[in-house]
């Protein structure tokens, strides 16, 4: 999958060889109760994911919606035999190809439910995260200096923290 995003990012397919070498894997189940539309919402709202790319099967249960960069959320239908991939906030891109922000738990699946079994991929946690020279110019220099994965410039635990607050209803941590 990197090497598909490398090229995507007119790099060597080769490019993100080296950072992936003992990448961070997280995957997790996640249940959505059937809950009566109108009442408030359990479970994971709207947000990014962190990491480098997320895959979701979505199974039968309509709902996963993308902000597209308009302002407007759009369905993301469930097809059979695909998977969902989610690029993520580790991003070499210059934040150019980013997914903005999805949500998991749309009114359209809340009266039926549904579960979910995201897997994130991370890179190397001693990598060095840059942004790509071909994504920069004098006139757009990199959005953020270079750092590692693991030593996150925001302290990475409270950033985490953050994420999970503003993404999961009811979570106050």
């Amino acid at each position: 999958m990197m090497r598909i995003f490398a090229l995507a990012l007119d790099v060597p397919g080769t490019f993100f060889d080296s950072k992936i070498r003992n990448p961070g894997i997280t995957s997790r189940m996640m249940h959505y109760p059937p809950q009566p539309v109108g009442e408030r919402r359990e479970g994971l709202g709207a947000h990014t994911d962190f990491e480098c790319f997320t895959i979701l099967s979505q199974g039968k249960a309509p709902g996963l919606q993308v902000l597209n960069y308009g302002g407007e959320w759009v369905l993301a239908p469930p097809i059979p035999g695909t998977l969902v991939v989610n690029i993520a906030d580790f991003t070499y891109s210059q934040d150019k190809q980013k997914l903005q922000v999805y949500d998991p738990s749309s009114s359209q699946s809340i009266g039926r439910g549904a579960i979910f079994n995201p897997i994130l991929f991370g890179i190397d946690y001693y990598a060095t995260v840059s942004v790509l020279e071909n994504h920069t110019s004098k006139d757009n220099p990199p959005c953020r200096a270079p750092f590692k994965a693991g030593e996150d410039p925001t302290d990475s635990l409270q950033w985490i923290r953050e994420k999970i607050s503003k993404a999961y209803v009811g979570y106050e941590g």
